[in-house]
């Protein structure tokens, strides 16, 4: 889908601008070769292939990650860990690196739990000049140079902490829940979110179509399939005694 639409998009695009990766054997060949001037590829793809890390040969000026809310923290106790996969820490890393544009596209709302949200947020505050050390390209974010210390912050302050009640962190913080929604939106809205609703794309959906399939059941399939192979074996014994 994501190449249809670069080639309906981008028409000025050659064959050999583009690289999709389905496999190992798709990979991009590092430098001296020409690098593909368009990528893509999916988590799984990304995970696997070295050529892809961010410390890799390759350096992308641009990143847009689709459905990014599977990078998202997967605990609610951002002093342990920030609960981020293996792939969703290569997939960030890469946003961070983006010096260009680092888009962020999902349609899936994280209104309660926007503990989940701090992974992405932080890549796209703490990326392109904000890796530097310099402190006047600091972003308006979180004041902490730690990511470990920015994301307890963020928890204490929108993700409505709470003392677990059972398992091995009973009595310990939890923040799973959420705290000044509004407030939260209103930085989203202030600094990174773009949303768009149904309605303000619609015209440029396609048109809904609907189709009836109809499945056979599979009982009566067995049944009839099994009655064929009876049929066969009863016309086999016949010939062997007419042999």
């Amino acid at each position: 889908m994501w190449a249809h639409e670069v080639e309906r998009w981008l028409p000025w695009l050659t064959p050999g601008d583009l690289r999709v990766v389905r496999s190992s054997l798709d990979a991009p060949e590092p430098p001296p070769a020409p690098p593909p001037k368009l990528l893509i590829t999916s988590f799984q793809m990304l995970e696997r292939l070295r050529e892809l890390d961010a410390d890799g040969p390759f350096a992308w000026r641009s990143v847009v990650v689709d459905e990014a809310h599977v990078l998202g923290a997967s605990t609610a106790r951002p002093e342990v860990d920030g609960g981020a996969a293996a792939r969703s820490r290569k997939a960030l890393a890469l946003v961070r690196k983006a010096t260009g544009l680092a888009l962020l596209l999902s349609g899936t709302p994280s209104l309660g739990r926007p503990l989940s949200l701090f992974p992405l947020l932080d890549a796209l505050a703490c990326g392109g000049d904000a890796q530097r050390d310099d402190l006047t390209t600091w972003p308006r974010w979180l004041p902490e140079r730690d990511e470990k210390d920015r994301r307890v912050a963020f928890c204490r302050a929108f993700c409505g902490a709470r003392k677990a009640r059972g398992g091995r962190f009973r009595g310990a913080a939890v923040y799973d829940g959420v705290d000044f929604h509004a407030e939260l939106h209103a930085v989203l809205a202030g600094l990174w979110m773009v949303r768009r609703l149904k309605k303000d794309v619609l015209a440029q959906l396609p048109p809904l179509r609907r189709v009836v399939a109809r499945l056979e059941d599979l009982r009566e399939t067995k049944k009839r399939r099994r009655g064929g192979d009876d049929g066969a074996d009863a016309g086999d014994d016949d010939d062997d005694d007419e042999l």
